[in-house]
């Protein structure tokens, strides 16, 4: 659940600048908040909320925390990509949505991120909400349910569209590598 009581896939984020002062980030700047919000939303490190707060010179000081060294590894080893596979723009709203595909090959990285998780303040336990974060496979039909129940946000509705439709074409992996984007 988010704020605005309606699942959501995490993590969910806007794009912030990937620069500290005149120091730009060795990262993309998709996957520099991809990283970013991960270790805030699936481990509550607050510190990465407001980068530039931290007063630290170098926009890439996040990488150093250990729930981020454990994503560049697996990166850096090939075992985890992310790629755009859509943007859409909500009519109610105009606000305009990058979905993003994340693929994790290893099961021992998805192990660790599973038994680690720490839901942050996004995502607190609500009454009647059983846990703050699920992991659900994406064929799992209970996400076809949520989106014609209207309990899924429409900006997750249409990533998980577009990584079904992603996942089915082949390999997703062959077309973002690095976490460069």
């Amino acid at each position: 659940m988010n704020l605005s009581n309606v699942l959501a896939v995490v993590p969910t984020f806007g794009l912030e600048a990937n620069t500290i002062g005149q120091r730009r980030s060795a990262r993309g700047l998709i996957y520099y908040n991809y990283a970013r919000e991960f270790a805030e939303e699936l481990f509550d490190l607050e510190e990465v909320i407001d980068i530039a707060s931290a007063r630290r010179a170098d926009p890439d000081w996040i990488f150093g925390l250990p729930e981020l060294e454990l994503l560049e590894r697996e990166i850096e080893a090939d075992r985890f990509s992310i790629e755009v596979t859509g943007i859409s723009v909500n009519p109610l709203d105009g606000i305009v949505n990058v979905a993003l595909l994340a693929v994790a090959t290893s099961e021992l990285f998805f192990d660790i991120v599973r038994e680690a998780t720490k839901a942050n303040w996004e995502a607190i336990e609500r009454p009647g909400v059983e846990l703050p974060i699920e992991f659900v496979d994406l064929a799992d039909s209970r996400i076809d349910d949520w989106v014609h129940q209207a309990r899924l946000g429409a900006a997750s509705s249409f990533a998980l569209d577009r990584a079904r439709q992603r996942i089915s074409q082949g390999d997703p992996r062959s077309i973002q590598r690095k976490g460069r984007i």
